[in-house]
């Protein structure tokens, strides 16, 4: 059995126009156990959406989404908040850090809605990701490309079975993208987690040894289907 399995996967949204906007129509996608696959297409057109989806964040108009063998769509909400806390890591795009949070607090945090607190894997992931010297600085006093390496952490402290990235090194120079990028699969790696990444970026895809176009998965893009 996959790790992910989803059919016929529908979203939609309400038009400014009235009526309501399509924009997600996957038939058919999944991920194998400890695989990682780029997802990679331009800004917009339903990708964060689709992550939304498979995180529980979301619900799906219609169809299925089946995680470890569990069907999320229509799962109660504290069930799919529980699942992702303890099997789903996420990695924001814009981060989500908490800014009156330190970075040890914010993956405390992460920890805290999962299986209790461990400071020291807290610790422990924060140094894997090079911040052992900055466990009580605020997000506002680190770099950008730092405040990633806190999103990661917080991502995979609580070593989840699948880790969806969501633009990932989009506010990132070329050199932190390489070094995000490595330290993402590498850490999945270690933990035998499957990773979902998505992206606009050319080079960051080429990093992937599994790749599909949004372009070809979303019916509406590929022109399989008509926005309702």
């Amino acid at each position: 059995m996959p790790l992910l399995e989803i059919k016929d996967l529908v979203k939609s949204y309400p038009s400014p126009e009235g009526g309501m906007l399509k924009v997600l129509d996957v038939t058919d996608f999944s991920l194998e156990e400890g695989a990682m696959v780029a997802i990679h297409g331009e800004s917009g057109g339903g990708k964060t959406t689709f992550l939304h989806l498979i995180a529980g964040i979301l619900q799906p108009d219609s169809g299925s989404i089946l995680f470890e063998g569990r069907e999320l769509a229509g799962m109660p909400e504290f069930e799919r908040d529980r699942l992702r806390a303890t099997s789903i890591g996420y990695i924001f795009q814009t981060f989500n850090l908490l800014q009156g949070f330190t970075c040890l607090e914010n993956v405390l945090l992460a920890m805290g809605f999962a299986d209790g607190l461990d400071e020291g894997r807290a610790r422990e992931m924060l140094v894997r990701v090079d911040l052992a010297n900055r466990l009580d600085h605020f997000p506002r006093q680190l770099s950008i490309g730092q405040q990633q390496r806190v999103a990661v952490a917080r991502a995979l402290v609580n070593k989840p079975s699948l880790v969806l990235a969501d633009e990932p090194t989009g506010n990132l120079d070329p050199v932190n993208k390489d070094l995000a990028v490595e330290l993402i699969k590498g850490i999945c790696k270690e933990n035998g987690a499957g990773l979902l990444l998505v992206s606009h970026d050319p080079k960051v895809v080429s990093e992937f040894p599994s790749s599909v176009s949004w372009e070809t998965m979303n019916n509406i893009l590929a022109g399989k289907d008509e926005p309702a």
